[in-house]
């Protein structure tokens, strides 16, 4: 795949990522389906902060995370307002590094570590696809059944949803 048809494809489901974050109710962050489940905010602030997992994706060659970082992953700024252009300005940014990359930055091995130890080392590319825009997806899906469950409007991602008609 190249960078260009990668591009695209992040290009698509980031807009369907911002939609789902514009139909959070920030008085609803303290909200949790299950006492083991993300509460709302938690879960929006790390949906949010995927694209920047992108976005040191495409500058480096490898993340060294501690435990310390993925607290700081559920970090919801105070508006959704601050969430959304956060959000916008990392999106672009990512956007317009990756639509850059060669074949070959693609094809390079990017190492993910936590507390010092290697959890993968794959090229550049997979990391892209499994570990940021699969990722993303996943909690998206996660985050249209909390807005159903609060009784929020459900944007559609791939059709309309009961909510468009």
């Amino acid at each position: 795949m190249t960078a260009q048809e990668l591009k695209i494809e992040f290009e698509n489901e980031l807009k369907g990522t911002r939609r789902v974050l514009e139909a959070v109710d920030f008085e609803k962050v303290d909200y949790k389906p299950h006492p083991k489940s993300f509460a709302f905010g938690d879960l929006t602030a790390h949906l949010a902060n995927v694209a920047s997992w992108g976005l040191w994706t495409v500058k480096h060659n490898e993340y060294r995370m501690t435990m310390e970082d993925a607290q700081n992953d559920k970090e919801l700024p105070d508006t959704k307002e601050e969430l959304l252009t956060k959000f916008d300005s990392v999106v672009a940014e990512f956007l317009d590094i990756l639509g850059g990359l060669t074949q070959d930055q693609l094809n390079e091995t990017w190492t993910f570590y936590f507390n010092e130890q290697v959890v993968f080392a794959m090229p550049r590319q997979n990391v892209l696809k499994a570990t940021i825009l699969n990722h993303m997806i996943h909690h998206r899906g996660q985050l249209t059944v909390y807005l159903r469950m609060n009784d929020l409007k459900v944007p559609g991602l791939y059709g309309p949803t009961a909510d468009d008609q």
